[in-house]
């Protein structure tokens, strides 16, 4: 038999300003779930600032896998976490090819953003990874600059962009939470009718459909363009916010009683 597996965005989602911890009716069912199936965390931050947000919810049962800056994959295992370096050695080769290719690219961007912006670019790893804003307004011109640079250009099928609020992250297009989560599912041995996913931003679009999974949830607090991607798969648009609203998912998909 199968696995159901649970993927939850994490800031906006399983948590939020306003219900910092999860909701415990979500955490009492993660902690009965079956010893048979997986769930985890898909994520924007990296893997150790969002570790420590998680241990401080003192949660009775951890995730089985957490995917870090929407394309690092983690397992839990007996000795701890361990990153899937077959997965990231791929990506990160991506990565710097896309780096190499638009070089030309982001020489135009930084220019462009000290002229018309504060934000600053996000280094990790010695990488460029993407950039800061100082208001959500300057990603959202950040980004209609961007594809007004890029259109029609051999760049524009692999740049790949993921954003929430004032952060913004570059990527290969073949590397993003959607196709990070498949390759979960598929170490796992799971399949897309027995996943569940859940979130309420911009960079959750590639895993909210129904190519990577059949049960698809957004909060109240989600960005309206995020409920309209729910809705047009089927999936369930609660009144409740952040993780209260993942359990009236949960339910109203009659997944759980």
């Amino acid at each position: 038999m199968k696995p159901w597996i649970y993927a939850f965005d994490f800031d906006g989602t399983f948590v939020s300003s306003k219900h910092p911890q999860p909701a415990i009716e979500l955490a009492d069912f993660l902690s009965n779930s079956d010893e048979n199936d997986y769930w985890g965390i898909n994520t924007g931050r990296n893997f150790n600032f969002l570790y420590q947000d998680l241990e401080k919810l003192s949660l009775t049962v951890e995730p089985d896998f957490i995917i870090a800056r929407e394309r690092e994959i983690y397992f839990k295992d007996a000795n701890g976490w361990t990153k899937d370096t077959q997965a990231w050695e791929i990506c990160l080769d991506k990565h710097l090819e896309l780096l190499e290719k638009g070089s030309a690219f982001f020489a135009r961007a930084k220019n462009w953003l000290e002229k018309n912006t504060q934000a600053t670019w996000e280094f990790e790893d010695d990488y460029l990874q993407g950039v800061v804003g100082k208001t959500h307004e300057e990603i959202l011109a950040f980004i209609e600059w961007i594809k007004q640079d890029i259109a029609g250009q051999d760049l524009e099928r692999i740049l790949h962009y993921e954003y929430n609020t004032i952060y913004l992250r570059f990527g290969h297009a073949g590397f993003n939470k959607g196709q990070a989560l498949k390759e979960v599912i598929r170490k796992l041995n799971g399949c897309v009718t027995q996943t569940i996913v859940a979130g309420d931003a911009a960079n959750d679009l590639t895993m909210l459909n129904r190519e990577v999974a059949h049960h698809i949830i957004a909060p109240s607090n989600a960005c309206d363009y995020v409920k309209q991607q729910v809705l047009d798969h089927g999936g369930w648009v609660s009144h409740l916010e952040a993780s209260h609203g993942v359990m009236d998912g949960l339910k109203g998909l009659k997944l759980v009683k």
